[in-house]
Formats: structure tokens, C-alpha cells, sequence
């Protein structure tokens, strides 16, 4: 699938747009991408192209390896000037440039081809660096050269076990072709990764593992194999640090077992423009735990930055779909707002969204989207609130005293044997009746048709209602009846099951009788 675009007559700036994949039939259908298109003004003209960031030639001893060619690219509305200087890590000169300075004109590619030379070197893995200079943008970038010298003949696949020439790999040999040592990207848009791989034989590797991960706690990107020892991915990175970011790329290959890395550095910068959801910021609006997957029919939290322009709560029912410019979607489908601000949504997870399988989280603030986040949705996933609303410790466990007065089980006024105690939580899963997806409980309640077990202190507790409670959207009333045998303190643990999903625990004051 090729995208294009038509920047004519745009004024400078970011602008969005989805494209949405369906396919009939498939649990976690449709799949959307975002396409970003930034106009540069032209006082502020992006810099140099350059493609690839690494190339890897393979050679057998007294062999001559094709030369390859490196693009440099001027998308700018002036001529570039540029020079070439090669680096090695000692003395000996294991490549040529065809030229080392140039002129590229307003809009064109030149080549820059590198020619290896293996005259006389013996079996081994060399390499080199081709440093490059622009002028005016005054910006330098780097390409990272490999040659691999490898005993007998050079393969053109990888094979099991010793080689049909005798070589037995003993190293892997991976670098960057994308992007490269030195990489300025913008948080949000995604940004193309490519590894390629061979072994100290001079085959690609095109089988067992490569996956990148990064010194900003952004989630682990595993590479696909593409052929001749490539490997691709897309990153769109989550934490802006303008240097100092680590990307490695821990690679695996299978016949036979063998482990290396590499690794590169640069920077991610502010994105002022595009809503981001953090990673794994699709949460239980009861727990807040990333760990733990979201129901149908359910509160959630959608965490990250730039989600509102302003703070803005639904002021009628039903929730509905849209507050100010925001709105979120999952599966391709708009999800009722209860609250959005600047870096959180409150919404319902809507029943209909197909269940046990991941899809795609996607908030649109005017006309930007984020990037899509995965999200797991199943049928339950309890969570129990909490008094004040950190996910943890004390939970919305309430009694009724001796005047009838609703209270908080806490150490003012503990549970004891005999209570009924009253647990807000969400995500217990279906009901009878079903409740329209942003509509408030009838007021005779909505009774959940799973099995709801409930334990206080590891003890279990008679359960003798479990429904959504009137009046309100996800939320989910359960009464039970503190059971005997428990000790006196202000933290005893509390759980409640749906049909055998735990939820997080929260705790709960209690006496001993």
C-alpha cells in the first residue's frame, strides 16, 4: 500500500490523516496507520536525506564485492554543498568514495557509491565510517561501513549447521541502515527502523530474532525479517530527550545460536501538534494498573499528554462521543466521554468491542490522531475503586451505621463480622439487562450474569448482590457479608472475582469480633 501526497498551496505545518484497514470477519479488524505530512516554511527548510545509514559488504578472500551506492537527497528549495571524509578504526583504508565533495540541487538525489577494497586482506570483519558534511544547514551524519572477508565462498542464503564451503559462523555482524548514530526524530511520528544482519561466513541472517529496545523505557520493538538479512520496524517514540537516547538491537540467530548487538545514539524532540497516549496508557479507570487488560462494558483511563485543550466533563447523559475537539475510538469505533483533560480521558469501553483480542486505541484532537496504542480488551477485568482514586490501598468498600448514614469502612468505623458491606468496582462484565453504551443503570439496577466471588482477609465473603448500580454509567455495585475470623487492622485485604479474573487487591478496615 503506497501513500502520496500533494503539498500544493498548504501553509507550513503538521497535517494528519488515518488510513483504516477492514477486514471482514477478523476479531481485531480494522487496523488504522497515521500519516503524517510536515510542510516546512521556507525560511526553515529541512535538512539533508540520507539513505541508507549502513551497508555491509561480503566478500570471500581475493573476491571483489559489488559496490553500493549511498543517496543523499535535498528536499529543500536551495542547493545543498556537501563533503565525504572516510574514518576507520586504524590505519588501513578498507573503502573508496567516488567523490568527496559535491553540490546537490534544489529537490534531487546524488549517489555517493562506495567501493570496498579486499585485495590482499585476509578473512575478517573490517569497518569504516563515512562522515558527512552539509553546508548551509552546517549538519553533520554519519553512514557505517562493513566489510566481511569471509573463509572459502560466499553463500547467497543461510543453511543449517556447517556451510557447503566449510565455514563454520562464529559472529554476527548487525548494524543501522535506519536511522542512523546522531538521529533527531519528533515524538509521535513514526520513524522507520532497519537492521541489517550477516554472519563472519558472509550470509544474511534471515531467521531467529531481532528486537530494539530503547533507554527511554519506550516499548521493545521486535523487527521483521523482510530478506537478505534485513530486519524492519516502525518506532514512535513516547519521551522527548533532546540527546543522550539509546537504541539496541539485540539480535538472535538460530542456526547455529548465536547473540550480538549494537547500537546507536540520538534525540527525540517536543511534538506541540499530536495527541500521545502513553505506553500501555489504556487502563482500568478503578486500578490504573498497565498490566492489566480492560473489559467491555467498563470505566477506562486513557493516559498520555496533549488528549484536551482544556479540562471538559460530560454534562448530560448519554456520555457522548466528542467533548470540545476530542475524541477516542477503539476498533475503529467512537467511545462515550465522561471527563477529559490534558493528560487523561475518563470514558466507557463500550459492550460490542470483540473480546480476547487486541485493538487499537486512537484519540483525535482536532484534526490530529495519536499513534494507535494496543490495547487487550476481554470480557471481565474487576477493579475495585479506591477512596482516593490511586488504584491502591484503601477501597470503595462502604457500611451503613447504626443510623443508616453510608460510610467509608475505614478506621473511623471498621467492618465487622455480619456487616454488608457495599464494593464500588468496574469492569465485572455483562448484565441483565444490557445498558445502552453511555446510558445510566435503570434503577432497579442491572444484574451481572457472571459468577462474582468476593474475599476478605484470604476468607470468603457471601455474596448476595452483584449489579451496576442505578443512576450510574460502569460502575458496578456488590454487596457481600464480612465473614468471621478476621483480625483488627486498617489494611486487610480485599479481592473481588469474575468468573475466575481477580481483581488488583485493595484493602478494607476491620475489628475482630
Amino acid at each position: 500500500m503506497n501513500v502520496s501526497v500533494d503539498p500544493t498551496g498548504l501553509a507550513p505545518g503538521a497535517y494528519f490523516g488515518l488510513v483504516t484497514v477492514n477486514a471482514p470477519n477478523v476479531d481485531n479488524a480494522p487496523q488504522s496507520a497515521v500519516v503524517v505530512l510536515n510542510v516546512f516554511p521556507n525560511d526553515a527548510p529541512p535538512g539533508a536525506q540520507v539513505s541508507p545509514y549502513g551497508l555491509v559488504f561480503t566478500t570471500p578472500p581475493e573476491g571483489r564485492p559489488a559496490n553500493q551506492n549511498i543517496s543523499l537527497s535535498n528536499p529543500s528549495n536551495r542547493a545543498l554543498t556537501y563533503s565525504a571524509t572516510l574514518t576507520y578504526p586504524d590505519t588501513r583504508r578498507w573503502f573508496t568514495l567516488s567523490s568527496t565533495t559535491g553540490t546537490i540541487a534544489a529537490g534531487q538525489s546524488v549517489g555517493l557509491t562506495v567501493t570496498p577494497a579486499v585485495a590482499g586482506i585476509p578473512a575478517g570483519v573490517y569497518r569504516g565510517t563515512v562522515q558527512l558534511r552539509f553546508a548551509p544547514d552546517n549538519t553533520t551524519q554519519t553512514v557505517d561501513l562493513i566489510l566481511v572477508v569471509a573463509t572459502g565462498s560466499v553463500l547467497s542464503t543461510s543453511s543449517v549447521g556447517p556451510r557447503a564451503n566449510g565455514c563454520i559462523p562464529r559472529r554476527l555482524v548487525p548494524l543501522f541502515r535506519a536511522p542512523g548514530n546522531g538521529f533527531r526524530i519528533t515524538a509521535g511520528w513514526p520513524e522507520a527502523v532497519e537492521v541489517l544482519v550477516a554472519d563472519d561466513c558472509g550470509d544474511p541472517v534471515t531467521s531467529g530474532r531481532v528486537a530494539v529496545t530503547f533507554s527511554t523505557n519506550d516499548p521493545p520493538l521486535q523487527l521483521i525479517s523482510v530478506g537478505n538479512g534485513r530486519w524492519t520496524g516502525a518506532w514512535t517514540a513516547r519521551t522527548v530527550r533532546a540527546s543522550n537516547i539509546a537504541m539496541v538491537a539485540s539480535v538472535q540467530s538460530t542456526a547455529p545460536s548465536l547473540e550480538a548487538r549494537v547500537q546507536i545514539t540520538g534525540g527525540v524532540v517536543e511534538n506541540r501538534q499530536q495527541p500521545l497516549i502513553d505506553a500501555g496508557g489504556v487502563v482500568s479507570l478503578a486500578s490504573l494498573k498497565r498490566e492489566q487488560p480492560v473489559a467491555t462494558n467498563s470505566l477506562i483511563a486513557v493516559l498520555g499528554t496533549r488528549l484536551s485543550g482544556e479540562n471538559q466533563e460530560a454534562g448530560s447523559t448519554p456520555w457522548p462521543t466528542d467533548l470540545l475537539d476530542t475524541r477516542a475510538f477503539i476498533a475503529g469505533r467512537p467511545i462515550p466521554l465522561r471527563r477529559t483533560s490534558e493528560g487523561r480521558i475518563e470514558a466507557l469501553l463500550p459492550l460490542g468491542v470483540p473480546e480476547f483480542t487486541r485493538h487499537q486505541m486512537i484519540v483525535q484532537r482536532g484534526r490530529s490522531y495519536s499513534p494507535p496504542e494496543s490495547v487487550l480488551v476481554t470480557a471481565t477485568s474487576p477493579a475495585v475503586f479506591t477512596a482516593d482514586e490511586s488504584g491502591a490501598d484503601q477501597g470503595s468498600v462502604y457500611i451503613h451505621d447504626a443510623d443508616g448514614r453510608r460510610k467509608l469502612a475505614s478506621a473511623e468505623r471498621p467492618a465487622t463480622a455480619g456487616d454488608i458491606v457495599e464494593i464500588e468496582a468496574t469492569g465485572l462484565g455483562m448484565t441483565d439487562p444490557v445498558v445502552p453504551p453511555g446510558q445510566p443503570a435503570p434503577a432497579d439496577g442491572a444484574r451481572v450474569t457472571g459468577k462474582v466471588e468476593v474475599t476478605v482477609g484470604g476468607k470468603p465473603a457471601e455474596v448476595q448482590e452483584a449489579m451496576l448500580m442505578p443512576g450510574t454509567i460502569g460502575v458496578y455495585l456488590v454487596k457481600a457479608v464480612v465473614p468471621e475470623g478476621l483480625d483488627t487492622s486498617t489494611s486487610t485485604p480485599l479481592l473481588l472475582t469474575v468468573d475466575g479474573q481477580p481483581s488488583p487487591p485493595v484493602t478494607v478496615a476491620t475489628r475482630a469480633r
